[in-house]
């Protein structure tokens, strides 16, 4: 893997043997919503392995406020009650988070879309319990890479006021940071109820073929196995990629 870090380094992490600098930047763009347009930044987190947001028994300010945001947006007016405590608050607190990168979108200080990229070589847990280790295993040969080359993408929410354009653009950062970390396939396990699956084929998401649908434990949803190859897009997801990699100060893969 390799990356090239421009224009501030804040800390450091190591996959795969390579060490790789990590940045959090915002950059502020326009984009339109219902109520017109209006400013939306876009930062990119980690939680790194030596670092300060590691020290503590209780998780960064920005990480809480993601957590609650998506368990706010996945309680879905009472689809998946999962997500909401007895006290009435919303949470989706996922240990792996703790080995991801997170991407953020912000309107006016506060977190209205999210997604998170996480490295398969560090935490391979829901994939491999899901789809088997050994069937995985054979797709990931199939697919010519390996675990190391591999990331899975998932954990998209968009507050309901944000929905629509932003939507694609969480998508696209999410690829957009697997090129950035030099992975060759990202995999995302789909909703299929809302047609989630769908929607991320349009983006350019490839449907592993003779796998039957999972359910979601948490809910009457069911998962399908995506896998996009991030070495390849279409050239429509490219420029999308190049775009938003832009607004997060990536460097070109």
């Amino acid at each position: 893997m390799k990356t090239k870090i421009e224009p501030v380094a804040v800390s450091a992490l190591s996959i795969g043997g390579v060490k790789q600098q990590m940045h959090s930047a915002i950059q502020g763009g326009d984009v339109f919503t219902a109520a017109g347009r209006t400013s939306l930044g876009m930062e990119l987190r980690f939680l790194d392995e030596h670092g300060a947001d590691r020290t503590s028994t209780s998780p960064p300010a920005w990480l809480s406020e993601v957590r609650e945001m998506r368990g706010r947006v996945f309680y879905d007016q009472g689809r998946r009650p999962f997500f909401r405590f007895a006290d009435g608050s919303f949470h989706d607190s996922d240990p792996a988070d703790l080995h991801a990168y997170h991407v953020i979108a912000r309107s006016q200080g506060h977190a209205v879309g999210c997604a998170r990229v996480m490295p398969l070589a560090v935490e391979l847990g829901f994939l491999s319990f899901t789809i088997g280790v050994e069937r995985f295993d054979r797709i990931l040969r199939d697919l010519g890479t390996t675990q190391e080359r591999a990331c899975e993408a998932g954990r998209w929410a968009v507050v309901r006021e944000w929905r629509g354009g932003l939507g694609h653009r969480i998508v696209a950062a999410s690829w957009a940071v697997a090129r950035w970390l030099g992975f060759d396939v990202a995999f995302v396990l789909a909703f299929t109820c809302e047609k989630q699956d769908l929607a991320l084929i349009r983006f350019g998401a490839r449907p592993i073929t003779g796998l039957p649908l999972f359910p979601s434990g948490i809910s009457d949803d069911e998962l399908r196995l995506l896998y996009f190859d991030v070495s390849h897009p279409a050239e429509s997801m490219r420029k999308q990629m190049d775009d938003v990699a832009a607004a997060l100060n990536l460097s070109a893969a």
